[in-house]
């Protein structure tokens, strides 16, 4: 609140620290700022009124970084994959970090880890993954740890199928 007892405020002046950021000379009396940086902010307002007189008000503002999470989706193995065994299951994502960089790529069958990716595109390899259902995800961690894990895709690995055998039985005569 701006308020002058003998007179009327003229000007206010918006600083952080000793750096002006602007100075508004009308009512409403604020300026708009553009996001601040990470840190400690001391922010101090200067209004002076038509005799020349000034008053000040501050406040110290302490602003921390949000870390989004970032996005990841299996691009390989597709959702109900079916192969024969022996099958090596490639290991392929998509991922995003709007305010960091994606540092790792853990990639799960079920519960157990199955690959490790640190580098991007961060692609690998299951090889012999055995018969049964599977149930792959891909943890993308950001370089801030944040953690997002992707929808599964659903693998089957099926028993080799053997090639018809034939017997012939050869008689001496």
């Amino acid at each position: 609140t701006v308020a002058d007892n003998d007179g009327i405020v003229v000007k206010a002046e918006f600083f952080d620290g000793a750096t002006r950021l602007g100075e508004v000379t009308r009512y409403p009396w604020v300026l708009n700022l553009p996001a601040p940086t990470v840190g400690s902010h001391a922010y101090r307002v200067m209004v002076t009124d038509d005799s020349g007189a000034t008053a000040e008000a501050s406040r110290i503002v302490e602003v921390t970084a949000v870390n989004l999470p970032p996005t990841v989706s299996l691009a390989s193995p597709t959702n109900g994959t079916l192969r024969p065994a022996p099958f090596n299951v490639d290991l392929k994502v998509s991922t995003a970090d709007e305010d960091g960089l994606v540092a790792s790529v853990e990639y799960l069958a079920g519960t157990n880890r199955i690959a490790l990716s640190t580098n991007a595109p961060f692609s690998a390899s299951w090889a012999n993954a055995p018969v049964g259902v599977h149930s792959i995800t891909a943890v993308a961690r950001d370089n801030l740890g944040a953690a997002t894990t992707s929808p599964a895709a659903r693998v089957e690995v099926t028993r080799a199928r053997s090639g018809d055998l034939s017997l012939q039985i050869l008689q001496a005569s």
